[in-house]
């Protein structure tokens, strides 16, 4: 599991403002070690890649009048990814993250709020911490789709997937592919009164670790949403027509709708193709 962290080098440290340093002191939090120490409940178990460790925890805040702030904790060790200019020990996945965010938040993108960024390195050691507001109130994609009677209200839905469309194509437009553009990583946020005409749906996008910046848009687009089409639950063929609809000039619209279904046709046998080699491999090593 992750290892104690005694006062390594910070080489990185950002509070979003003195207001959010200010809470976290009040809550024993005053910095890097004090996050990295903390004794919470993991939100899901660690995700172990090959030398490094990654999990996600969640947290309560008291912010003073009574009232808890929860916020989600993700803390990464060694668990790198190389670029250009880090060939050997790579960089953090969360400070990818980080960047990503910053810059689209400034862009007006809906994404999560940033509270805490810290980074320390030892020679052959790095840990960082990303800390974000918990996103009360909002469900996932996935289960906006499978779990909300409105579902079946086409004004409804078409207000959900224009909110969702919206997102995705300023954060297209900032040149940025999302990577892991699943419906469990769009959330979403219908009116409470459940009106459906007039109303807005807040979204946000989350997850933003393997997001980069592509050399070809068009290229960006259908991955981004071959995938989410792909990995969105309960979604239909319908709906698949209307968020590219959505998405679309009205004279690409037809040549886009012919694109994202060659690509998902594509991926899909690749996948059965991948896993008939692998029930093949195992029948073999059994015999």
């Amino acid at each position: 599991m992750f290892s104690r962290n005694n006062n390594k080098r910070i080489i990185k440290e950002y509070f979003a403002t003195n207001k959010v340093r200010r809470l976290f002191q009040q809550n024993n939090l005053s910095g890097f070690k004090d996050l990295w120490d903390l004794d919470a409940s993991w939100f899901e178990p660690p995700n172990e890649r090959r030398k490094g460790l990654s999990g996600v925890m969640t947290y309560e805040l008291e912010v003073g009048d009574g009232s808890v702030q929860r916020i989600f904790i993700k803390r990464q060790e060694n668990h790198n990814t190389r670029t250009l200019k880090h060939p050997i020990q790579g960089l953090p996945t969360f400070f990818r993250e980080f960047n990503t965010v910053q810059k689209l938040q400034h862009a007006g993108v809906p994404v999560i709020e940033v509270l805490y960024y810290g980074q320390t390195l030892s020679r052959s050691n790095q840990q960082c911490i990303l800390v974000s507001r918990a996103l009360e109130e909002y469900v996932s994609l996935d289960q906006w789709f499978s779990r909300y009677e409105e579902r079946n209200d086409p004004i409804r839905v078409r207000s959900v997937l224009q909110a969702v469309v919206n997102a995705i194509k300023l954060m297209h437009q900032k040149r940025v592919r999302h990577g892991s553009l699943h419906g469990k990583h769009v959330l979403v946020r219908p009116p409470a009164n459940g009106d459906t005409v007039g109303s807005v749906v807040d979204v946000c996008l989350i997850d933003l670790e393997k997001a980069r910046r592509p050399m070809f848009h068009n290229r960006m687009i259908e991955k981004d949403l071959s995938q989410l089409l792909r990995h969105t639950k309960g979604i239909t063929q319908k709906e698949f027509h209307i968020l590219v609809d959505l998405y679309f000039d009205e004279s690409d619209q037809k040549r886009w709708h012919l694109r994202l279904q060659r690509a998902i046709e594509t991926k899909q046998r690749t996948r059965a193709n991948s896993l008939s080699v692998i029930q093949s491999n195992d029948l073999s090593s059994r015999e």
